[in-house]
C-alpha cells in the first residue's frame, strides 16, 4: 500500500496517537528579511525594510521538526508564497471593504 495522502492537518493529526505531538509544517525555514519581502511582494508593497539589528529577534530559529507527520504520510499541501497568497485575496474579499478607514 502507497503512502496514504490526507486531506487536512486535522486528519494527520487524528490518525497519530493521542498522546503523541505532531508538528505540523513546511519542514523549512525562513528568515524574518525573506518572510517580510514575500508578504511585500504578495500584496503589492513597493517600500523598503529598516531593520532594528541592535535589538534582539527571538529564538534564533523557528524550524519545526515535522520528520513524524511526514512518516505519517503528510505534507504541507500548500507552500508559503501560495497560503499567503490565497489569505490576502481572501481579506481583500471579505475584511477590507468592511474594515473602517483610518
Amino acid at each position: 500500500m502507497g503512502p496514504r495522502r490526507w486531506r487536512s492537518g486535522a486528519a494527520a493529526s487524528r490518525a497519530a496517537s493521542s498522546s503523541t505531538h505532531v508538528n505540523i509544517g513546511c519542514g523549512s525555514d525562513v528568515t524574518i528579511d525573506a518572510f517580510a519581502r514575500l508578504i511585500a511582494e504578495v500584496i503589492g508593497y513597493r517600500g523598503g525594510f529598516v531593520h532594528a539589528l541592535d535589538k534582539p529577534d527571538g529564538a534564533p530559529q523557528k524550524l519545526l521538526d515535522v520528520g513524524r507527520i511526514n512518516a505519517l504520510g503528510w505534507t504541507a499541501p500548500t507552500s508559503l508564497r501560495d497560503g499567503l497568497t490565497r489569505t490576502y485575496q481572501w481579506y481583500l474579499e471579505n475584511v477590507a471593504e468592511t474594515a473602517p478607514a483610518p
